[in-house]
């Protein structure tokens, strides 16, 4: 009989919204086919089809729909919905004293319910879970969250919404309550703790009491009506009046309803980008008028247009302390929960209200009502799988003059024991594991054999590898991408340890904003910091990212951090192992080990999916700039690398380049302009990128962009065919390495049990239909996220190596060296002592005789490589001579053997057997270090001149017989 699946708990928001479930002993949020935690709480109508989420967003029409929050169980005399009836760009008409959206199909007006279009949210809620559980599981239960300050109307109306959406609705529970959950499991003992929850469109404030495992809330106030949309709303009123008076037009929403959104959108993205940057910009054509339309907005502006909102919200704090009966002393912890408590004037004024009390920012304010729902629904349907945390949680109506508390809501006085299996904080860093990636990075912890991946600042899981500088002071991740390309720095990986001549790098630096010059025969940035440039090495731009990933964990953790463990592509040759670790030096990190990406991600499948039978895997894991292959065999505890293969220099980036390289075509052709200046050529790239990922999820797509400094608007659209030609090549490059690692692992297609996707390009359909053809049409798993599946193993390995006994017990790996070891013989020929793949550490030994008669010694030269002969492999500088008695040819000999440590040291002894003489020497990671891209180009060479090779060797061995020399 099937396991019945969990009840899971929804964070419907105004403006996004979240689910998760409890199993496995922990919280998980679950991400959508998108690959996001948050989904847009759109939706969209066409006349053959609707849109739920990003996708319905993107529509911008007059038939997508939000703001069903806002309309949920309310009267179409509200004050408050004169108000925002100003901003919408659809239309709601009163339907017999209810308010209704509008919409027209065919031609014909309909109308449509807040209820319907909120049902259509949670189903697509519905739908995410049973994706994630499998599509046999159907999910039926659920706790889905409300402002405190809902009144019973809208609480039943939240209900129906459910009901509509095919769940059994177990509970509402108020949002605060549920992000007080989420925080107080790790919280300190017998603490005041006040929740300021500031999400897209209601504020909610709570005071509650924890003492020991009893939750006590106190008081709740709010308002309804309150957050990141009246922001939005706001800057969006000045804008249109600004366009008026500068361009002497009025934007009509009924008119220009595409150019109404895309302001709109700009308004909610300016925002935004001013939690980290001191200035943004909104850039708009307006198509009907034929103007073009810039505007800078600075940070100082921004907050003087919203201050009368923060005020609102600050003002509320001294009726629910009064309520609660304590003062603002009292509170031992002010907690911050919903995306809009990230505006700086939001966090000053919230600080100074509290005497400058740092404020708790350990919990990711998009994720954590959701995650306080998944634990109550876990508590609700009886899992006892963490029995042992029990929580007391009892909650009081809230004593603040306002709307009714529903009864029989998750709110009620009588108190409900929640399972929990999150661990206290501990007061040391624990080490992390970081996956420094080409286009993102993501940091994560494991503790106690629980990962955690960790939240940057903007509330995402994944930070992009982009540095900026502006006015002296360099930005990371978001805020960086969102700078001036002229300031602004990535692809730091796809520079580690290359040469200067290396033709990848020579090839992509055409397509960066920023200089890339030689300088000791290894390439340097050079970019605009201040009003001047300054020049940095790859390794220092790798820093910046690891540092911010730091400051990340620590903020998560509470306390320093200085240990990690961080991944590489599988063929990144030893120079590009040895920078990243420089990286990780200048960062401050102690970095413990580095690991190949699809092992960190193996070790993330096979902990997810613990077995005690053996499972032989296939880790496919195409990401932003790299690509890497493995075939991995796991037994319980223990992991066994067969084979790896790959390409440094394969991703996302090359397949966003194709589709600019594409436009730039279409733009010389249609405008002749045959070469795009810095700013517009980058907002080509972003758009094609943008592009990318909308067509793992669409037939097509489109955005429209505008040039202003050719004062042109680009119309850019693209079918998912036409990108599948235009990346065929690249995708067909990925198969045959496929091919080729399998042949090296010695496994038949037919034997491998799984095939696990890792990295956001196998989100690409057309690479997910080749694999699967390629494997007999064997299903492709993606029960780990393929964006996080490597940090989450980095934090296990990272767990492991500083002595966790307790995942230790879990994970026994053995990885394999990427490149053949040998010595140079006769007839400078290579001979290979240590293949390639083999797993380490190894050791192996080789006999050599003496070619010549009466030779006194033998002596070699160390290589790595692929190839028959020496010259096309590379040397280590690394020679090794042994005397020998002078005998006739074939008769001295020495025995050379090769060992090979877990840490990458090379150990080469080569011994005469009769009089003992011997020699002994070793050599580093860092002294057998490639050029860049050696490692792959061998590969590729040896597979592409095989037929030479032989033929090259036969012709010196034949010159060696004619010569009566031994071979």
């Amino acid at each position: 009989m099937a396991e019945a699946p969990p009840a899971i708990g929804i964070d419907l928001g105004t403006t996004y919204s979240v689910v998760s479930v409890f199993r496995k002993r922990k919280v998980e949020i679950i991400q959508n086919d998108a690959g996001s935690r948050t989904t847009p709480s759109y939706v969209a109508f066409t006349d053959d089809k609707e849109y739920v989420g990003q996708a319905a967003k993107e529509l911008a029409t007059s038939n997508t729909l939000f703001d069903s929050k806002r309309l949920l169980g309310r009267r179409f005399d509200d004050a408050e919905l004169e108000k925002d009836l100003e901003n919408w760009p659809f239309t709601v008409k009163n339907d017999g004293g209810v308010p209704k959206y509008e919409i027209t199909l065919d031609g014909i007006p309909q109308m449509i319910s807040p209820e319907e279009i909120s049902s259509k949210i949670l189903k697509a809620m519905k739908i995410t879970a049973e994706e994630s559980f499998g599509h046999e599981c159907e999910v039926m239960k659920a706790v889905v969250t409300v402002p405190a300050y809902f009144n019973d109307s809208q609480r039943q109306a939240t209900m129906t919404a459910g009901r509509l959406a095919g769940l059994e609705v177990i509970a509402i529970l108020n949002e605060p309550t549920a992000a007080a959950m989420a925080f107080g499991f790790g919280a300190k003992k017998n603490s005041t703790t006040l929740i300021f929850d500031l999400g897209g469109g209601t504020f909610d404030v709570t005071v509650l009491k924890i003492r020991g495992d009893n939750f006590n809330t106190l008081a709740h106030g709010g308002d309804t009506h309150l957050g990141g949309q009246d922001f939005d709303n706001i800057l969006l009123t000045h804008v249109l009046d600004d366009i008026e008076k500068k361009e002497g037009v009025r934007i009509n929403r009924d008119d220009d309803i595409e150019v109404f959104h895309e302001i709109r959108a700009q308004c909610e993205l300016v925002k935004r980008r001013l939690s980290t940057l001191p200035q943004a910009t909104i850039n708009v054509f307006l198509s009907r008028h034929g103007k073009g339309y810039r505007r800078e907005i600075s940070r100082a502006f921004f907050e003087d247009l919203c201050t009368p909102f923060f005020k609102r919200a600050i003002d509320i704090l001294p009726g629910v302390l009064k309520d609660a009966g304590v003062t603002k002393e009292q509170i031992d912890e002010v907690v911050l929960v919903g995306g809009s408590t990230r505006i700086p004037k939001v966090r000053s004024m919230l600080q100074q209200f509290f005497d400058g009390k740092e404020l708790n920012k350990s919990i990711n304010p998009d994720e954590a009502v959701a995650h306080g729902a998944a634990l109550h629904a876990a508590a609700l349907v009886g899992d006892r799988s963490a029995a042992g945390n029990e929580v007391q949680l009892r909650e009081e109506a809230a004593r603040r003059p306002g709307p009714k508390m529903a009864p029989g809501g998750a709110a009620a006085a009588s108190p409900r024991k929640i399972a929990a299996a999150v661990s206290a904080r501990r007061s040391t860093g624990p080490p992390i594991g970081i996956d420094l990636g080409t286009t993102y990075s993501v940091v994560a912890v494991c503790r106690k054999g629980k990962v955690d991946v960790i939240a940057n600042d903007s509330g995402s899981r994944t930070t992009p590898s982009v540095v900026a500088f502006l006015d002296g002071e360099s930005f990371v991740g978001d805020a960086a991408k969102d700078l001036p390309a002229s300031h602004r720095v990535f692809d730091a990986k796809r520079l580690l340890g290359r040469p200067w001549k290396d033709l990848d790098v020579q090839k992509d630096k055409k397509h960066w904003p920023f200089e890339v010059l030689e300088k000791n025969g290894v390439p340097r940035i050079r970019v605009k910091v201040t009003s001047d440039k300054e020049t940095f090495a790859p390794e220092e731009i790798s820093a910046m990212v690891l540092r911010s990933l730091k400051e990340t964990a620590q903020n998560f953790l509470g306390g320093p951090v200085s240990r990690a463990v961080i991944t590489v592509p599988a063929y990144f040759n030893e120079r590009q192992r040895q920078a990243t670790v420089d990286a990780g030096k200048i960062a401050g990190l102690e970095v413990m080990s580095i690991i190949n990406e699809p092992t960190a991600a193996a070790i993330a499948y096979g902990l997810d999916r613990k077995s005690t039978a053996k499972r032989t895997i296939f880790i496919f894991d195409l990401g932003g700039g790299t690509f890497d292959v493995s075939v991995v065999t796991i037994q319980g505890s223990d992991f066994t690398v067969l084979a790896s293969d790959g390409d440094t220099h394969l991703g996302g980036q090359d397949f966003d380049v194709r589709l600019m390289e594409h436009f730039l075509k279409d733009i010389n052709s249609r405008h002749g302009i045959s070469q795009l200046d810095m700013e517009s050529s980058q907002e080509l790239r972003a758009a094609c990128e943008l592009a990318k990922r909308k067509l793992s999820t669409q037939a097509e797509a489109s955005t429209t962009l505008f040039f202003s400094r050719y004062n042109i608007r680009y119309s850019l659209a693209v079918t998912r065919a036409r990108f599948e030609d235009l990346c065929g090549d690249l995708f067909r490059k990925a198969m045959d390495i496929t091919r080729r690692v399998m042949l090296e692992a010695e496994v038949p297609f037919s034997a491998i049990d799984e095939v696990v996707l890792v990295g956001g390009s196998t989100r690409i359909p057309k690479v997910r239909a080749m694999l699967s053809e390629l494997f007999g049409g064997k299903e492709l798993r993606q029960s780990i996220n393929p964006d996080e599946a490597v940090a989450h193993g980095a934090a296990v390995r990272a767990a492991v190596l500083a002595g966790d006994e307790f995942v230790s017990r879990l994970v026994q790996l053995r990885d394999v060296t990427p490149l053949s070891l040998g010595v140079s013989v006769v007839g400078d020929r290579f001979s290979v002592i240590i293949p390639r793949n083999s797993q380490i550490p190894c050791e192996r030994t080789e006999r050599y005789y003496t070619v010549c008669d009466y030779q006194t010694s033998i002596s070699s030269k160390i290589y790595q490589g692929e190839r028959r002969m020496v010259r096309d492999n590379h040397c280590l500088d690394k020679e090794y001579c042994v005397d020998v008695p002078a005998m006739p040819a074939g008769e001295a000999k020495v025995d050379v053997t090769f060992r090979l440590d877990s840490d990458g040291l090379l150990t080469v002894t080569c011994v005469e057997p009769t009089t003992g003489a011997r020699q002994r020497l070793t050599i580093s990671r860092a002294e057998a270090a490639l050029g860049a891209g050696d490692v792959q180009a061998m590969v590729e060479r040896a597979e592409r001149l095989r037929g030479e090779d032989r033929a090259a060797e036969e012709a010196v061995l034949r010159q060696l017989r004619a010569m009566n020399l031994r071979v």
